[in-house]
C-alpha cells in the first residue's frame, strides 16, 4: 500500500470561473500535492473526465470548488489506497456554511460515510486509467452515482472515508 512520501497526486479542481483560493491554498500546503489543474469546462462531469486526463499521476484528486479540505487530508486519503481500490471518496467540510450546517446535523443523527446514496464524489481521488473509458453523462444530477456505478462495474471497489 503507497503511502503519501512514496507518491505525488495531482488534484482538478472544476469551478466556474478562478478557483476558490482558500482552497488553492489548503492544496499547495498538502505534502505530496502535484499540479492542480483548475478547469471551468461544462457540464461537470466532462470537466472532471478532462482534467482527470490531463493529470500525470496514478491517482488523482478531484476537489470540487466549495469544498474545504483538512491540511492532512491527502495523508489520510493515501493510506487507504489498496489494489483493489478504484476511488476514495471523503466527507468533508463545505465552503457554504448553510450545506455544511446541514451535513453536521444530519451527520450527528447518521454516519454521512455510510450513505451508499452519496458517493462523495465532490472530494476524491481516484485511479486516473479510470477515466480513460469512462463516457460522462451529460447531466449534472446523477452524475455522482453514474460514476460510482462505473467504477464498481470495472471491478474495482468505492470507498467513503469519514471526515
Amino acid at each position: 500500500m503507497p503511502s503519501c512520501s512514496d507518491m505525488k497526486v495531482d488534484f482538478v479542481v472544476p469551478s466556474r470561473d478562478e478557483a476558490n483560493p482558500t482552497l488553492l491554498k489548503q492544496i499547495k500546503q498538502m505534502p505530496c500535492a502535484g499540479q492542480i489543474i483548475n478547469t471551468h469546462e461544462k457540464p461537470l462531469s466532462v470537466a472532471r473526465k478532462h482534467g482527470v486526463l490531463a493529470a500525470s499521476t496514478e491517482w488523482v484528486a478531484m476537489v470540487d470548488d466549495d469544498m474545504l479540505l483538512p491540511n492532512n487530508w491527502l495523508q489520510l486519503v493515501t493510506k487507504a489506497i489498496e489494489p483493489n481500490v478504484g476511488a476514495i471518496g471523503t466527507v468533508a467540510v463545505h465552503k457554504n456554511k448553510h450545506a455544511a450546517a446541514y451535513e453536521r446535523v444530519v451527520g450527528m443523527v447518521y454516519n454521512l460515510s455510510e450513505l451508499d446514496t452519496n458517493p462523495h464524489i465532490n472530494n476524491i481521488i481516484i485511479r486516473r486509467k479510470l477515466m480513460e473509458d469512462y463516457n460522462p453523462p451529460k447531466l449534472f444530477f446523477g452524475e455522482d452515482q453514474y460514476f460510482k456505478r462505473y467504477v464498481l462495474k470495472t471491478g474495482y471497489k468505492w470507498k467513503v472515508l469519514p471526515f
